[in-house]
């Protein structure tokens, strides 16, 4: 499904955009008069989604509007449209033809316009494809020009366990994932995606259920 924030720019003072975790570039002089967009960096945190968009020249931005266009998998009845405007603190987004609350925010500084959407609205997927567009008028620049969004991994989907087999007497973890249950023989063990296995437990059956990004697994492992 794809998801657009639109960023109507009225030169509003901002703070300055963050580093980036990822970053991707663009052909300089492809703009036709809009903002020349030339690397976009991606920043995933615990909570959001930053992605900032650094153009050519500064003044391009008067009168400009930005778009953040995210690919998601995942159900269409998922669809969610962002529609921010820069207009001193309003910001809106609209979901099947309603406006719903939305804390997605841009920051403008120089010639960096820099997105900040929060992960719990874009449904909890690990990965997404995203783009950026700038436009004034007719001209506009796209990023990356190629149909193919480029990627970007939001949550990992890798369930680690250490030790890679659990031992009856000692502790076992178990990272990539929320929501942690553990049981032997039906009875639930303490602890939140770390137990202590029982010393009795040899040979028996750890059964573990994890939440990992909006899936429940599940997974059965001997006891050594």
């Amino acid at each position: 499904m794809r998801l657009a924030l639109v960023i109507l720019l009225l030169l509003a003072g901002a703070p300055a955009g963050t580093a980036a975790a990822a970053t991707f570039h663009d052909p300089r002089g492809d703009a036709g008069g809009a903002p020349d967009i030339t690397t976009v960096t991606a920043l995933v945190t615990r909570s959001a989604l930053r992605v900032s968009i650094e153009t050519a020249a500064a003044p391009a931005w008067r009168g400009a509007v930005a778009r953040l266009l995210i690919d998601v998998d995942g159900d269409a009845r998922r669809d969610i449209t962002y529609r921010v405007g820069v207009d001193h603190r309003r910001v809106t987004r609209e979901a099947e033809g309603d406006e719903d609350p939305t804390t997605a925010s841009a920051e403008l500084t120089g010639s960096r316009l820099t997105f900040t959407v929060p992960l719990a609205e874009l449904g909890g997927v690990a990965r997404i494809g995203f783009s950026v567009e700038t436009q004034h008028g007719d001209a506009e620049d796209r990023a990356p020009n190629a149909i193919t969004p480029w990627p970007l991994v939001l949550r990992s989907t890798t369930v680690r366990f250490s030790p890679a087999r659990p031992a009856h007497g000692r502790l076992f973890t178990v990272t990539g994932g929320t929501d942690c249950v553990a049981r032997v023989g039906g009875v639930r063990l303490q602890g939140a995606c770390g137990w202590l296995v029982p010393r009795t437990a040899k040979g028996k059956v750890l059964v573990v259920t994890i939440t990992v990004v909006d899936l429940r697994r599940t997974y059965r492992l001997r006891i050594v």
